[in-house]
């Protein structure tokens, strides 16, 4: 297969801040995000396995210097939905978190929620985070942006979040989520990388209950 140019004004710096950004739902259909120029969240649609893409499709705009997106496609994890949940920062005021999502079965979007405001990152470097679904549906996000680390749950398909205590212990650590595998289905895996001395990765689950 012949290479396919793909992008033509993204911002290189910002595109390399997610984790997993393309989404198969099936052998030939695919979706690939990436933030734009304009700190839009976009994404291309392919339905030939790649070979083509179509014009970018903006899924969520108006967030001041967007820096970092992450996503979850329920299908990873034996969801029934088609669902992919992404999460967006920015890093200049108003300084909001908010999520939306896509639905694949039509490319429909829900309505933009705001997850956190008011936060003010220090840096672009520091603005890391993640976002998963557990096999019960139940929605998390964690991260860290370099002035605070934040954790977020959802129980309503994304409606609403509710701030919990999280794994972070420092407001530059890296998080990772994944769905657990504990007995209680609402509970998720967090794979941390720890920037402190003594500088470690470990893994800790989060229990719903």
């Amino acid at each position: 297969m012949a290479a396919t140019q793909l992008f033509t004004n993204f911002d290189p710096g910002q595109q390399s801040r997610a984790i997993n950004p393309i989404v198969w739902r099936s052998a030939t259909v695919g979706y690939l995000f990436f933030i734009l120029d304009t700190n839009a969240i976009a994404y291309r649609k392919s339905t030939d396995s790649g070979a083509t893409w179509g014009a970018p499709v903006t899924v969520i705009s108006g967030i001041a210097n967007s820096i970092s997106f992450a996503l979850w496609y329920d299908a990873w994890n034996a969801l029934v939905t088609t669902k992919v949940h992404l999460v967006v920062m920015g890093v200049t005021a108003p300084w909001v978190t908010k999520y939306i999502s896509l639905d694949t079965s039509d490319d429909t979007l829900s309505s933009a929620v705001t997850v956190d405001s008011g936060t003010v990152p220090v840096s672009a470097a520091f603005a890391a985070f993640s976002i998963v679904a557990a096999r019960n549906g139940d929605l998390y996000i964690t991260g860290a942006n370099g002035t605070t680390a934040f954790f977020y749950s959802s129980i309503d398909n994304g409606a609403t979040w509710n701030s919990k205590t999280g794994p972070a212990t420092n407001q530059y650590d890296g998080m990772w989520l994944l769905p657990g595998n504990e007995t209680d289905a609402a509970d998720c895996w967090v794979i941390r990388w720890l920037n402190a001395s003594p500088w470690t990765i470990a893994v800790r689950a989060y229990d719903a209950s």
